[in-house]
C-alpha cells in the first residue's frame, strides 16, 4: 500500500487522473507524500485562469488538503477557528481600542471584543 491512483470516468465534468505516493522520509523521519495530477479543465487555459481567480485551482486545493492531512496525522485532529471570534474582529480591536460597535458586527462579536 504505497500508492493510490485514480482516473475520472468518461462522462466526468473535468477529465483528470493522478496518484498519491507514500514514501519513507530520509533518516526514518516519517513519510513523504507526493501527489501527481493531470486534468483538462473546461475552456482550456481560460478555465485554469478562472479557477485560479476563485481559489479552485487543483494545485491550491491539493496543497490545502495535504496540510490538513499532515495536521490530522501529527495531532490527531485538524485545527479550526470554529467557536472563535474572527480574525477580522481581533484586528479591529487592536486598531480601534477597547470599545467597538458598528453595523458590521453581531452582538455576540461586540460582546467578545468589548469583554
Amino acid at each position: 500500500g504505497e500508492m493510490i491512483a485514480w482516473r475520472s470516468l468518461e462522462d466526468a465534468d473535468i477529465e483528470n487522473h493522478g496518484s498519491v505516493t507514500f514514501l519513507p522520509a530520509p533518516g526514518g523521519r516519517g513519510t513523504e507524500v507526493r501527489v501527481e495530477m493531470e486534468y483538462n479543465p473546461p475552456a482550456g487555459k481560460l478555465g485554469v485562469a478562472i479557477a485560479r481567480l476563485f481559489g479552485e485551482e487543483p494545485q491550491s486545493q491539493i496543497h490545502e488538503d495535504l496540510l490538513r492531512l499532515r495536521a490530522l496525522m501529527e495531532a490527531g485532529e485538524v485545527p479550526t477557528t470554529d467557536g472563535q471570534p474572527s480574525d477580522k474582529v481581533r484586528r479591529a480591536k487592536g486598531l480601534l481600542g477597547t470599545r467597538l460597535t458598528g453595523p458590521g458586527l453581531t452582538e455576540e462579536q461586540m460582546a467578545e471584543v468589548n469583554g
